[in-house]
């Protein structure tokens, strides 16, 4: 046959093939259909390869180093596999008990904020999936060229591919990568377990308690101290007022004792010595001032109450400290080998100074309208550059309040004796055109940043301390670094009388506004005393006992600045280094030698000369190579500083004479009060102004000789003050307080007109109010500075603007006004706004945000300025190109990105760990609606649109109900940011929401019991 030896030859070839019946089956059928087809044969031919590679395998696998080393793989790989499942479900396990804890419940967020908790929680679970990913893909491979086939309970049948090299690369990877991802993983995981252990264990070791019982040597009677749930204000019930602030000592030592460190330090001089050579220029500014030196001497003001008061509750404070108490985690980690002195009432006067300093801010705008005098510019140029509060603008007291009877013609001659300024000093080696009338050509060129003369002044070296310590530089830039003065007034408080509410009792709101750090300088207290029947509630400072804003059981009151002129510079007429001439009549300095420590073992001495009028301040305003010498004269370091009395004498006064009299002490800030009783609206300015001669308007510095030193101060009973107005309704907004024909000058560098307007339009309307509509005007966004624009948004129509830049100005020129989340108008107006500061800046060389002066140089037709000769709107649509540009990089898009929605974000600045990598668990940030000069204020920076500078606490009190009450702060009472309070409140604020603030029947906590300590 012919096919028979062609199956023969197939079979002996295979001499795998031994079995007797399969050799039987390739014996050809007698039927002569089951002969084998080509199909089977190739089936044949690939089981026989396939058995041959098995028998070879086999034999290979027979030797037992090898068998045990793929034993052990198959082992280990299953052990990987098996930790990999134990250690994500550990992992996910982490995060959602962090989640609950830290997102759900705000407490000990260790990120910046849920979103970005959110994000490093992903972060793990990416990596555990990654890895898993891993194992699984190269497990595939590895059986795609290694098939495992079990061939018994205890053996292991492996096969190779023909390439052995590749195998074993391909072993060796997946290996090396299984074991790198789960080596990321498990130290992942690891180390966020360890920081949810040492983030517990930090609360334990620096959380101070707030219940059960402590024992003090000082108190006689037992001392309740409950902490409400919701709100976290500490109500304190005490038997004698001593107790009583002794008890509020111990709880603010518990809570804010970094922060009431840094204060004291910051009014002491001797900040620098904690924080290092940073902190040196300001320590400067409080030696040089000789803050600690007259607050030393005005303890001798204080009366009873105030004496009593303070002694009460710094013995609080330093009774603590002697218990070994838990530390804030600033002292742990980078303090711990600082010594916590003992706190002293003196502490409170410094601090009040500092405080008193922040809010006068004259000096300042003197410095640089006398730079602009000394690069040649007319006192008329300079006017023009840096103008005051218009009389065109509203005023915060109208005339029918004062009962102002003048007539026009004495209106006039007021108006004539305080804005002349030809008493103003000429530089010595400059132009002296001292015609303030004078309308010459001379340039404009106000203070340059880059001019050596500013740089080596302290505005420059304040840098280090931005740079480092963004928080203490917050607390300290509003009053050490001007750029205009308008920028930095922010306050509202307003009354309505109870003939326009629903209840028919007065309503007071009040929201300061401040440089905004973490933790804020508001703390709440409710202070219960059994002795004098004292019930307090509202806000204080760490450092100041009592309620500085708040209600007692009859009365409530507000604070705002008043923006009232009580600095001076004084050039000097100095004969030598130690002695001056003032009328005629030579006089010695006195002089104070001032060593200043830092870095441990560092420090650097300075000489300070005081004169009659003040310290000598050429130093701290970069003027040591002037010829002049200049002395500062301010309210804050004079004689006799009574001012403690008053605001501690506040939260006792029960009606409106008594609340009158009691401010009569008050010496420095001048301030605006608001006051309601259950019958009476009241607005109040009080403190020292002094009252200037003819050519002094407190603009520039005058001469020292004697020529123009004060004719006395402003008698406290013609200080402006009115009750139950007609309108039924008081405000007080940072404008300007007296109105045309008061016979005093108080001060024109002030804020805007804008927040006063909006809030008058609010309250004229014939509605009656109830406290959710005073809620409604404190979230009130609606910008009138958006509509004194306008008309220069609407002439940049038909100029060079693209198709495209037209097509967005139109859609601003329709904007409402109102800056609310998510509002694109907001965002470019706010940056055009803010561009136009720089009108002076980009031909000049300074930055100028007066509102008057850019509305003043856009209504300009011809040279925008003598060395411009461009228009101002060129400068305009130049501007507002750039602010389109702008804020596509910001947005990282080709939109203009919404307001609130990725920009202008508030940032509360921890004082000291900014800079550090943990700097997200201390700094807190929220996106507020709202903006330059609305009543919601959020004062914008130049760059980014973020704000530093806002609302640091919000209170409504009407006086029908005490329950119905409101307060909020933005951040929380505690200043460890290891704390759930130190900021409890971040979210509640940011939403526009509430707390309610009472007085009784509010959930307790936690209690503490201060019990006498009985001696051995």
């Amino acid at each position: 046959m012919a096919s028979s030896p062609e199956i023969v030859e197939v079979v002996d070839s295979s001499s795998t093939i031994d079995n007797s019946e399969q050799k039987s089956s390739l014996i050809p059928s007698t039927d002569h259909n089951s002969w084998l087809t080509p199909v089977s044969i190739n089936q044949l031919l690939h089981k026989a390869q396939q058995e041959k590679e098995e028998e070879e395998n086999k034999e290979e696998n027979t030797d037992p180093k090898k068998k045990k080393k793929k034993i052990r793989w198959y082992h280990t790989k299953c052990f990987i596999y098996f930790a990999a499942i134990i250690l994500a479900a550990i992992s996910i396990l982490t995060i959602i008990i962090s989640y609950v804890l830290f997102v759900r419940h705000n407490h000990l967020l260790f990120v910046c904020n849920s979103a970005e908790f959110i994000v490093v929680s992903f972060f793990e679970v990416i990596i555990l999936i990654c890895a898993a990913i891993v194992a699984f893909k190269l497990n595939e491979w590895y059986k795609q060229h290694h098939s495992e086939v079990a061939e018994s309970d205890e053996d292991l049948k492996l096969k190779y591919s023909d390439n052995l090299a590749r195998d074993k690369l391909i072993m060796k990877f997946q290996n090396t990568s299984v074991v790198i991802s789960l080596c990321l993983l498990t130290i992942f995981t690891l180390i966020y377990l360890a920081l949810f252990v040492i983030l517990l264990y930090g609360i334990s070791k620096t959380t101070p308690s707030l219940s059960g019982v402590e024992y003090y040597t000082p108190i006689q009677h037992e001392t309740v101290i409950e902490k409400e749930k919701t709100s976290g204000v500490f109500h304190i019930h005490a038997k004698t007022d001593y107790e009583l602030f002794f008890a509020q000592g111990v709880v603010t030592a518990k809570e804010r004792l970094f922060q009431m460190e840094i204060m004291r330090r910051m009014g002491r001089g001797t900040l620098s010595a904690l924080i290092g050579e940073d902190a040196l220029e300001l320590d400067k500014w409080s030696r040089t001032l000789g803050l600690l030196r007259n607050s030393k001497n005005h303890l001798q003001d204080l009366d009873y109450r105030a004496n009593l008061t303070l002694t009460a509750f710094f013995d609080g404070v330093n009774s603590y400290l002697k218990t070994n108490p838990k530390m804030p985690p600033e002292y742990w980690l980078i303090f711990n080998k600082k010594t916590i002195h003992k706190f002293e009432v003196v502490d409170a006067l410094v601090f009040w100074k500092l405080a008193a300093l922040d809010i006068s801010t004259n000096i300042f705008m003197e410095k640089v309208r006398f730079n602009s005098l000394r690069k040649n510019n007319t006192l008329a140029h300079t006017m023009e550059f840096y103008p005051t509060y218009p009389r065109s603008w509203p005023e915060q007291f109208k005339k029918t309040d004062l009962n102002i009877q003048a007539t026009q013609e004495e209106i006039d001659a007021l108006e004539e004796r305080f804005t002349n300024n030809f008493g103003a000093f000429m530089p010595k080696n400059e132009q002296s055109d001292n015609d303030n009338n004078n309308d010459g050509d001379g340039d404009i060129v106000p203070e340059d940043p880059e001019d050596p003369i500013v740089q080596e002044g302290f505005t420059r070296k304040l840098r280090k301390i931005k740079k480092n310590h963004p928080a203490v530089y917050n607390s300290i830039e509003s009053f050490f670094n001007k750029k205009s003065h308008e920028s930095y007034f922010a306050s509202n408080a307003w009354a309505v009388h109870g003939s326009k509410t629903k209840n028919g009792k007065p309503i007071l709101a009040n929201d300061p506004h401040m440089k905004l750090t973490a933790p804020l300088p508001f703390i709440m207290f409710h202070l219960v005393s059994e002795e004098s029947g004292l019930d307090t509630i509202g806000a204080t400072y760490p450092l100041i006992p009592g309620i500085v804003i708040g209600r007692n059981k009859n009365s409530s009151w507000a604070i705002t600045s008043s923006g009232s002129d009580v600095q001076d510079l004084f050039v000097l007429d100095q004969i030598s280094d130690s002695t001056y001439v003032v009328n005629g009549t030579e006089h010695d300095y006195v002089t104070h030698q001032e060593e200043i420590h830092f870095d441990n073992t560092q420090s650097v001495t300075i000489h300070v000369k005081d004169s009659i009028y003040g310290p000598v301040v050429n130093t701290l305003l970069g003027w040591e190579d002037i010829q002049e010498v200049v002395a500062l004269s301010w309210t804050g370091i004079k004689d006799n500083d009574t001012s403690l009395n008053a605001v501690i004498g506040i939260m006792y006064q029960n009606n409106w004479p008594q609340f009158h009299e009691n401010m009569r002490h008050l010496v420095s800030p001048p301030m605006n009060y608001i006051y309601t009783d259950a019958e009476n609206i009241c607005s109040l300015v009080a403190g020292m102004v002094p009252i200037r001669k003819y050519g002094h308007t407190g603009l520039f510095p005058v001469s020292g000789n004697g020529t123009f030193d004060y004719e006395g101060y402003v008698p406290y009973e013609k200080m402006p003050y009115v009750c139950n107005p007609e309108r039924k309704f008081v405000v007080a907004a940072n404008a300007r307080i007296e109105p045309p024909g008061y016979p005093y000058y108080l001060g024109a560098d002030v804020g805007t007109k804008y927040r006063l307007e909006r809030i008058e339009d609010l309250l004229s309307s014939n509605k009656t109010f109830n406290i959710t509509n005073m809620v409604d005007i404190q979230l009130d966004t609606y910008s009138k500075l958006f509509f004194d624009l306008k008309p220069f948004i609407s002439k940049l129509k038909n100029t060079s603007l693209t198709f495209q830049e037209e097509v967005i100005r139109k859609d601003l020129e329709k904007w409402d006004g109102y800056l609310i989340l998510g509002s694109k108008q907001a965002s470019l107006f706010e940056m055009f706004h803010t561009k136009l500061w720089n009108m002076s800046y980009a031909d000049l060389g300074v930055e100028n945000s007066n509102i008057i002066y850019i509305k003043n140089a856009l209504n300009k037709t011809g040279r925008c300025s003598p060395n411009l000769p461009k228009t101002c709107m060129s400068y305009a649509v130049s501007a507002f190109k750039q602010s389109i540009a702008d804020l596509k990089v910001l947005s990282k898009s080709t939109e203009i990105p919404s307001w609130g929605v990725g920009i202008h974000s508030t940032t509360y600045f921890h004082p000291v760990f900014h800079s550090y990598a943990f700097s997200c668990a201390c700094d807190k940030r929220h996106y507020v609606p709202g903006g330059t000069d609305t009543i919601n204020f959020s004062r914008v920076t130049e760059t980014n649109l973020d704000s530093s500078h806002g609302v640091a606490f919000r209170q409504i009190t009407s006086m029908s109900d005490a329950d119905g009450d409101l307060f909020i702060t933005p951040l929380g009472q505690s200043a460890n940011w290891l704390d759930y309070d130190y900021h409890s409140n971040l979210q509640i604020f940011a939403e526009g929401r509430y707390h309610s603030l009472k007085r009784k029947n509010y959930k307790v906590t936690s209690t503490l019991t201060l019990k006498p300590k009985v001696s051995q």
